[in-house]
Formats: structure tokens, sequence, C-alpha cells
């Protein structure tokens, strides 16, 4: 059950910080992190703002791997930071889309609405892809479930292996565009030294993150 709050390391504050000026004049964003970076921690804090400032109800997550459908979930139920949203339903168990009065946070395979019926995302105001290197560029991906030209749709995030292909086929702004690397986790690791290097490289963003103490700066282990 919920038990603790998240403790954000800053290169996650950094993103949603971010996102709070981007979302104001775009529908689509990128998230390009390196591996064991709290990836998935970072698409939640985006999914909690959007829900507690910007007037989303209904969040999708689909993930074209079927194991991390669990681990959003294990999420969802570990940290209270991502329990205001609303009800989780895990669409592989329940087999079908919440119905019109639900709010909360849904998880899905894509292979759910690529397969089979006439299912889309026109329900969902927010829709998060993780691992959006596969299969979210194909025409029926972007026909039911990523449509950027959809109304009801407000915001659309991937997270992607392969950012600039992804950035190129769904035309998302070089300023949405949240970029993390394992050379930074590497320069995190002596902050002193290389602290005039990251800020040249992360702007703005990096020097406010730096001043809240509430933030992990230790990346040793990254």
């Amino acid at each position: 059950d919920i038990f603790k709050p998240v403790r954000y390391f800053l290169h996650q504050n950094m993103v949603l910080e971010k996102f709070k000026v981007t979302s104001k004049f775009s529908k689509v964003h990128l998230l390009d992190h390196t591996m064991r970076s709290g990836k998935s921690i970072t698409l939640l804090s985006l999914a909690m703002y959007a829900t507690a400032h910007l007037g989303v109800k209904r969040v999708l997550i689909v993930t074209p791997v079927i194991d991390t459908i669990k681990a959003f979930d294990i999420e969802c139920k570990t940290y209270i930071d991502f329990n205001t949203a609303g009800k989780c339903h895990i669409i592989r168990d329940k087999k079908e889309i919440p119905g019109p009065e639900w709010s909360g946070i849904a998880i899905s395979s894509l292979q759910y609405f690529k397969v089979g019926g006439h299912k889309c995302t026109k329900s969902f105001d927010m829709i998060i892809s993780d691992e959006a290197h596969l299969g979210s560029a194909t025409q029926k991906s972007k026909s039911n479930v990523f449509n950027v030209d959809r109304k009801s749709t407000k915001y659309i995030i991937f997270a992607s292996g392969t950012p600039s292909y992804t950035a190129r086929q769904f035309n998302i702004p070089k300023s949405c565009q949240y970029t993390w690397t394992d050379m930074d986790n590497h320069m995190m690791k002596n902050l002193e030294v290389n602290k005039k290097h990251m800020k040249a490289i992360h702007g703005e963003y990096f020097e406010k993150a730096l001043e809240n103490p509430t933030l992990n700066c230790d990346y040793s282990n990254k």
C-alpha cells in the first residue's frame, strides 16, 4: 500500500519545471533519459502535475513491453505522490477501457489498442507512451493511439530509446525534448568540479534545481 513520498533526483525535477512552462504551448513532449534514471517516476510526476493543474482527468500509460505495466503499477502503489490522481486501472487485467465516469491513471499494453475491435484512446485526455521507439510511429498507432490532431487529447508524452526518430515522427519542438545522458550522471558524481559545465548544458533549470535542498543530488550509484 501507499507508504512513502518520492524523493526526486535533480534531473527529474528539471523535467517537471520545464513541463510547467512548455505545457502552455505544446501538446507533444519527449523524455530522452538514459537507462536507470527513474523514468517511470518522472513520467508519473508529469501526470500528477497535469491532473492537479492542467485539467487532465484521465491519464493513459501505454507500453509495448508487458513487464513495464507491473512496474508502473508498483510505483503508483508505493509512493503517496501518485495517489492523488484517482484510481489505477490495469486494462490488461480488466480487459476493458474504464467508463466515462472514471478518472485516474490507466495502464495498458500498446497491443491492446492495435489488435481486434475498434479500440482507441479518444476517451483519455493525457497519453504517456513508454518505449515509444517500439511501434508508436506506425500508421495504426498514430491513428488509434497517438493522434496528435484529436481535440480531446490535451497532452502526449513519449519516452523513447531513439529520441531523434520519435521527435521527427511527431514534430516535437526542441524545447519540449527533455534530455539526461550517461555523461550527465558521470558529471554529477563530481559536481563541484563540473558545475559550470552542467550549467552551460542545462541552463537556468539546472541552477534552480541546485537551490532546492529537498532534491537528491547523490549520483554515485548512477
